[in-house]
């Protein structure tokens, strides 16, 4: 027996097989964002009560481990649409969400897909900070705005998990208009320490360097000092954290032979 949980508004059953079907998406997306394990697509099918312009995350399986213990995990569909409510309640943009939907047989996840609202005109936080015709002074002020962001749900003991500078969508240099997405990896904690804060931080790929020795302009430490209460404590738990990403990256490429 498939068991279905659907939230939000209510998608026409036609549309929501294709929604189901990874490879109508490709074919019929208005814009496919990304297509790797999971597929993420601008649509303008109809669905009523819903924008005309929405997207779509379908997801795929990553590994084997995954779907053994799907059984007693949230879908990741799911964890994105809660994680979304919870940042909007807490006044943090992220698109809005429409709908999710979840099918399940004998507790396994056989499908699942989130849908929230189209952002137009925007541009990645990667791109902006890596455009040579983009002031330093905008640059800058970005970075405040995305530091104040994480500070927000970091103070709500809250980790996005996937903190890379291409999850800050950007319609304008004001708060209200940067968005986080990307949020199926999200935890909320009871006590959020500040090892954990900061490893969050560490994934954010603002800097080609470790700030170990440290270099004019890094905007790793720009970033620090708009997000930090106690600076000099996170700057060496962040050099920490980087030493250890930077040690468990050359393992892996030892161990793969290259």
């Amino acid at each position: 027996m498939i068991y279905k949980k659907h939230l939000g508004v209510q998608i026409p059953d036609e549309l929501l097989a294709n929604f189901l079907d990874k490879q109508w998406l490709l074919e019929h997306a208005e814009h496919v964002h990304k297509n790797q394990v999971n597929v993420v697509a601008k649509l303008n099918k109809p669905i009523p009560n819903a924008p005309e312009k929405y997207v779509i995350k379908y997801f795929g399986w990553r590994n084997t481990i995954s779907r053994i213990l799907s059984p007693v995990m949230r879908s990741r569909a799911k964890k994105s649409w809660d994680a979304a409510h919870w940042l909007l309640e807490h006044d943090v943009q992220t698109p809005k969400p429409i709908a999710v939907h979840t099918e399940r047989q004998f507790g396994f996840i056989r499908e699942n897909f989130y849908l929230c609202e189209s952002l137009e005109d925007f541009r990645s936080a990667r791109r902006i900070l890596n455009d040579p015709t983009v002031s330093e002074r905008d640059k800058d002020s970005l970075l405040k705005i995305m530091a104040e962001m994480v500070r927000e749900i970091h103070d709500h003991n809250f980790v996005h998990g996937d903190l890379t500078i291409a999850n800050f969508m950007v319609v304008d240099l004001i708060p209200e208009d940067v968005y986080l997405i990307d949020l199926n990896r999200g935890v909320h904690f009871f006590y959020l320490t500040d090892k954990r804060r900061i490893r969050d931080i560490a994934k954010m790929d603002l800097c080609d360097c470790s700030m170990v020795v440290g270099h004019p302009n890094c905007r790793r430490e720009q970033f620090l000092r708009y997000y930090s209460i106690d600076y000099v404590n996170d700057l060496k738990l962040l050099q920490n954290a980087l030493m250890k990403k930077k040690r468990r990256k050359y393992l892996k490429k030892k161990l793969r032979g290259n």
